[in-house]
C-alpha cells in the first residue's frame, strides 16, 4: 500500500481513496512512493535512490477524467458536480467525485483565485497582454471564469481516440495522482505505457525526495500565466515575436508559437534542434524562415541561439559566404537581445506604474520578480554579445 502523508485527516482519506481506485482499476503506484499534502499543496515523494527512468505512477486511460463530462460548477469556492454525461462510467464518476472533494478540502479554487492572473486579464488586459506576450486577439483564448481557469492548470489535452470516444480536436482530462506532480523543467514528461498514462521518477537533484514532472516548454512568464506558478530559477526565456527583413527576398520571423505559416515544412537539418523549438519552417515561394519559441539561454550563453540563427540564415540566404553569415548572425543576436530588453523594460515600467486594486500585492510582486529575472538573463546575454564585438543594426 502506498504511503499517504497529510496534515488533514479528511484529505488523507481522500488521497488514499484515489490511490486505491487507480491501483484497483489497473494502474500502478511505486511501492516506495509517498503521496503528500502539506498546507493544501499536493506532491509525490520517493527515495532519491530510485532509478531515474523507473515508473513512479501509471494511470489507465480509462481512468482519465474528461472535465466536460461532469457538468462541474462552483458553489462559492467549492466544486459541485451537476448531471454527468452518460459517457462517464460509474468508476469514472466516483473518481471525479473524490477528486472534486480533494480539491475542495485542500482549498484548490480559493488558492488559485489568489495566485492566478485572472483578475489581471479581466481588469488590466493591456498589462496582461504585455506580460503574456500576446496581442488583443490572443486575450480571448483564456477562460474568463475561475473554475475553468483552475481546471486549465490541472488538465492534459488528449486525442478522443485515446479515450475510445468520438470528438473533434482534443479533450481536456484530469489525471488522478499524476496531477500531484509539480513542474520542474529538468524532469521527465508524460508517456503512454501499455494503454496507460505514466510518469517516471524525476528528481532535479540527487538529494531531493520530491518527484516532479515537466509540464512542457514554458519560461517563467508562461508558467505564471498558464499555471499560476512562480519559478524564477529557469535558465532561459522565450523571445517576443520579431520580424527581421534580411534583404528584399528573405525575412526571419521569430514567433511565440502557433501554427506554421504559409505551409512551411521543417527542413531535415533542423530536426536535431526540435527539442528547443516545436516549429522551424521555411516557405520557398516567399523566402521566409520562421523560428518558433526562440529561447535566449542563460546556462550556455549565446551558443544555442547562435546555432539556431545560423541554421535559419543558411536556409533563408543560401548564397552567403561563411564570414558574411557569421557577421549577420552576430548582428541578429544583438538585435534580438536589445528588442527583448526593450519589451521587458516596458513591462517593468507598466508593473511599477499600475495600481494594485485589480490584483493582490503578492501577485503583483510575483509578476515583478519574474520580469526582473528575465531582464537579468537578457542583461547577461547582452554583456556577452558586447564582449564578442557584436554591434550594429539589421539592414
Amino acid at each position: 500500500m502506498v504511503q499517504v502523508v497529510a496534515d488533514n485527516a479528511e484529505v488523507r482519506i481522500l488521497i488514499q481513496q484515489i490511490a486505491d481506485m487507480v491501483v484497483g482499476g489497473g494502474g500502478y503506484l511505486h511501492p516506495e512512493a509517498r503521496l503528500v499534502e502539506r498546507a493544501g499543496a499536493l506532491s509525490i515523494e520517493a527515495p532519491s535512490t530510485l532509478a531515474p527512468r523507473e515508473i513512479l505512477v501509471r494511470v489507465p486511460l480509462s481512468l482519465l477524467l474528461p472535465v466536460d463530462w461532469y457538468d462541474l460548477k462552483l458553489d462559492g469556492d467549492q466544486i459541485d458536480i451537476g448531471v454527468p454525461n452518460d459517457r462517464a462510467t460509474k468508476e469514472q464518476l466516483t473518481l471525479m467525485e473524490t477528486m472534486a472533494a480533494l480539491f475542495n478540502a485542500t482549498g484548490g479554487v480559493s488558492q488559485h483565485r489568489t495566485r492566478s492572473l485572472l483578475d489581471v486579464r479581466k481588469n488590466k488586459p493591456e498589462l496582461f497582454a504585455l506580460f503574456a506576450g500576446v496581442d488583443e486577439a490572443g486575450l480571448h483564448s483564456w477562460p474568463d471564469d475561475v473554475l475553468s481557469d483552475f481546471l486549465g492548470t490541472r488538465t492534459l489535452a488528449v486525442a478522443p481516440e485515446q479515450l475510445q470516444t468520438e470528438g473533434d480536436g482534443t479533450i481536456d482530462v484530469l489525471m488522478p495522482v499524476i496531477d500531484f506532480l509539480n513542474h520542474e523543467p529538468r524532469a521527465g514528461s508524460y508517456s503512454l505505457v501499455e494503454g496507460s498514462l505514466a510518469s517516471v521518477r524525476g528528481h532535479p537533484a540527487p538529494s531531493d525526495d520530491e518527484c516532479f514532472l515537466c509540464y512542457g516548454r514554458y519560461d517563467a512568464r508562461a508558467l505564471l500565466v498558464k499555471f499560476a506558478y512562480e519559478h524564477t530559477d529557469l535558465p532561459f526565456l522565450f523571445s517576443c515575436p520579431l520580424t527581421f527583413d534580411l534583404k528584399s527576398d528573405a525575412k526571419l520571423i521569430i514567433a511565440r508559437g502557433g501554427t506554421p505559416m504559409f505551409g512551411e515544412q521543417i527542413p531535415p537539418h533542423f530536426s536535431d534542434v526540435g527539442w528547443i523549438m516545436p516549429e522551424i519552417g521555411r516557405s520557398n515561394e516567399l523566402g521566409i524562415t520562421r523560428l518558433s519559441y526562440l529561447p535566449i539561454l542563460q546556462q550556455d550563453g549565446q551558443s544555442t541561439m547562435r546555432r539556431i540563427l545560423d541554421l535559419a540564415v543558411q536556409v533563408s540566404l543560401e548564397n552567403l559566404s561563411e564570414s558574411e553569415r557569421t557577421k549577420l548572425v552576430r548582428r541578429l543576436e544583438r538585435e534580438i537581445v536589445e528588442r527583448n530588453l526593450d519589451c521587458l523594460g516596458k513591462l517593468q515600467s507598466s508593473l511599477a506604474d499600475s495600481s494594485s486594486d485589480f490584483v493582490s500585492n503578492e501577485m503583483k510582486a510575483a509578476m515583478t520578480r519574474v520580469t526582473e529575472n528575465q531582464i537579468d538573463i537578457l542583461m547577461q546575454s547582452s554583456a556577452e554579445f558586447r564582449e564578442s564585438g557584436s554591434v550594429g543594426t539589421i539592414s
